[in-house]
């Protein structure tokens, strides 16, 4: 009985190792940088008058991020957006920008992110990129 309880106990001490998650792994800061600014987002864009988000992934694995928010110190969310930023292995200055509009952002205290691991070699779709499916439709019907 006692091998049995050792088994066990050894077998769930094994198991129960941890993994890192994708938000372990990226390097992330965020700033809200003067409204004459201009940031070079991911989608190909100068954008002013944005949050700035930047990720760093210093490791071999490619990763999405999904959705960035600003949030206040009590951790509610001012501002969030959905996200598509395809960050390859070993790559830095990965930014992205959201409008603030009139947001009072002096009340921000926290930027977070989601993101996921990708298959490697996915690409970031370049702004106004068109899928093949629609390209092959514009093909047999036209515009």
């Amino acid at each position: 009985m006692k091998n049995l309880l050792g088994i066990l106990v050894l077998g769930l001490m094994w198991c129960g190792t941890s993994f890192a998650t994708c938000t372990d792994q990226v390097e992330f800061e965020w700033d809200i940088p003067a409204s004459s600014t201009m940031i070079n987002d991911y989608r190909g864009s100068l954008m002013q008058g944005v949050i700035h988000f930047r990720f760093n992934n210093p490791t071999a694995n490619t990763i999405m991020i999904t959705w960035v928010a600003l949030k206040t110190k009590d951790k509610t969310i001012m501002i969030e957006e959905d996200q598509n930023l395809i960050m390859q292995p070993f790559t830095k200055w990965n930014d992205i920008g959201i409008k603030k509009g009139n947001l009072m952002t002096d009340l921000a205290a926290f930027g977070a992110f989601r993101c996921r691991y990708v298959a490697a070699g996915t690409k970031n779709k370049k702004k106004g990129s068109k899928s093949k499916d629609k390209t092959l439709i514009e093909k047999i019907f036209g515009d």
